[in-house]
């Protein structure tokens, strides 16, 4: 039987769970609501797994974290008259009045929220539902409106073609899919798990890299042609391995969450703990071939080959290159002005100029910076 983690106070990994999806939430209504490359006049927040909204000692669920992150937008939405519809869901039934009684609290309470309801730019409503059965019936509705769904299930159940499928070939859905990668250890050989996820644990494997197996069972099922990303984030919790698969279409999408992942650990921006033990990796080895690279140490050798066989030859590429790779912009910037120092690449001006604004949505006059190997 799943854990219930509302009767108790949330621990470290939880915490970090829903904080990464506050951050993200934040990041994308503040995109969707100052957007102006395309009219949006309507924006859907779903939280299908919501619980009572809080834990027993207060602490806010993704509920609460939800409506907090509306209320700080409220100019905004108001300003660009845009609607905001949340919908929370919980199979529970004494999970779904708490939830109620504690959400209509807090709207009621809060000035920002009655007055985005007042003008018809804010409404929530409640599903006590079936995941399985809700969503099946939401999946029509992809594509007609930017949509960030939470996905907080406990183990692997929801994660089978019939779920996993319609969000990756979604453009205009953001997905956050909390998942028990442990689950995939202890479980992929039974004959009733291989049925509904076909996927095998090696468990010659170090145990800390399920989570990236997982990844890449997930990325093995984007559809040929699709533009979705898809991102880890790895939280441990004593002896088992949790994790977020984080997916969007939007490359910009894919910079904000990788932002929050590198500002949770800047090890690795993959996970909670050293995942590849790089702390313990030394520095000074005399013998190159018998260095072990840290995961930055081995982007930068990999971003000099890349440059070398030209296929980073601009800011564009360059730009793609360290988001599709799981990199920030900032990372291969840095790569990228050694290279120069060393007189690998050459190029204009003092920066490489990789951002999303200069490299992605640059401005046409001005062209692409290009990068000369020397």
């Amino acid at each position: 039987m799943a854990k219930n983690h509302h009767k108790e106070a949330y621990d470290e990994g939880t915490l970090t769970k829903l904080d990464i999806f506050q951050a993200y939430a934040e990041a994308w209504l503040g995109i969707w609501s100052v957007t102006t490359k395309m009219k949006v006049t309507d924006l859907w927040i779903w939280d299908f797994f919501a619980g009572p909204g809080k834990s027993v000692i207060g602490q806010y669920g993704s509920p609460l974290r939800i409506l907090k992150v509306i209320e700080g937008h409220e100019s905004r939405i108001t300003q660009n008259g845009i609607k905001i519809h949340v919908r929370f869901n919980d199979k529970s039934k004494s999970k779904y009045r708490s939830l109620i009684c504690n959400v209509e609290s807090y709207v009621q309470s809060s000035l920002a929220l009655s007055a985005l309801k007042s003008k018809g730019l804010f409404d929530v409503e409640y599903y006590n539902s079936d995941f399985g059965v809700l969503f099946k019936e939401v999946i029509p509705t992809f594509g007609k409106a930017p949509a960030l769904m939470f996905l907080d299930q406990n183990g692997v159940k929801y994660i089978g073609n019939e779920y996993l499928l319609p969000l990756l070939k979604s453009r205009l859905t953001d997905f956050l899919y909390f998942v028990s990668a442990s689950y995939f250890a202890r479980f992929s050989s039974q004959p009733e798990f291989i049925k509904n996820v076909p996927f095998k644990w090696n468990p010659d494997k170090p145990f800390n890299f399920i989570h990236r197996e997982v990844i890449g069972y997930v990325r093995a099922k984007i559809p040929q042609g699709s533009r979705m990303r898809v991102y880890p984030f790895s939280i441990k919790k004593g002896s088992r391995i949790y994790g977020l698969l984080f997916g969007a279409s939007h490359v910009l999408a894919a910079e904000k969450f990788l932002e929050i992942a590198w500002k949770e650990n800047r090890l690795n921006g993959e996970a909670n703990f050293d995942i590849d033990e790089d702390a313990d990796k030394r520095q000074d080895c005399l013998f190159e071939e018998f260095r072990t690279f840290t995961k930055i140490e081995k982007f930068a050798k990999d971003v000099e080959i890349a440059v070398r066989a030209l296929e980073v030859k601009n800011n564009h590429e360059a730009y793609y290159y360290a988001v599709n790779n799981g990199f920030l912009p900032r990372h291969i910037t840095f790569i990228l002005k050694n290279l120069k120092k060393s007189r690998v690449i050459d190029y204009e001006g003092n920066s490489p100029r990789v951002s999303y604004k200069e490299a992605y949505k640059f401005d046409p006059s001005k062209g692409l910076l290009l990068y000369k190997v020397k």
